[in-house]
């Protein structure tokens, strides 16, 4: 909803289909100006992927959703070029935690790590998604702040 508006579904393209729909480019600029001016105080992917059966079919068939975790951070650091580092990680990870009343992840020597790795300016183009699923309207499309790993319950997963 922020880097996509209705407007761009002209071609029907079936990773488009989300539910809430695509809206106009002003309703776009209006999430877009109550995101920097703290309206909207947290960000969330509706991460809903869907197996091709159910997206290559007429647009009217298709399933709601798109794989959306793969591509949120580098979506909001192309749409918010000025949004500094710091304040993308809190709108993606530490508002909504506080949000849904969830334990603050510690970053310390006792704790088990829980982490993405990333390359905040690093211009990438989306052509390969690691979900199982591979509905994604940003295939194709070149995004700022490259994804390049995990790390998760003392495993180290690095995309190639």
């Amino acid at each position: 909803h922020l880097y996509f508006t209705d407007g761009d579904v002209v071609g029907y393209d079936t990773n488009l289909k989300v539910n809430p729909p695509l809206r106009s480019i002003e309703d776009q600029q209006a999430l877009k100006q109550a995101l920097l001016d703290g309206t909207i105080d947290c960000i969330a992917t509706h991460h809903l992927p869907q197996d091709i059966d159910h997206k290559i079919v007429e647009f009217e068939y298709a399933h709601f959703g798109m794989v959306g975790l793969e591509t949120s951070f580098a979506v909001i650091k192309t749409c918010f070029p000025g949004l500094g580092l710091e304040k993308t990680i809190e709108l993606l990870s530490a508002k909504p935690r506080m949000l849904f009343d969830l334990q603050t992840a510690p970053i310390n020597n006792d704790a088990q790590a829980c982490l993405t790795l990333f390359l905040p300016e690093e211009k990438w183009t989306v052509n390969q998604l690691h979900s199982k699923s591979k509905n994604s309207p940003f295939l194709g499309k070149v995004l700022t702040g490259k994804p390049v790993g995990i790390i998760n319950k003392e495993k180290v997963f690095l995309n190639q």
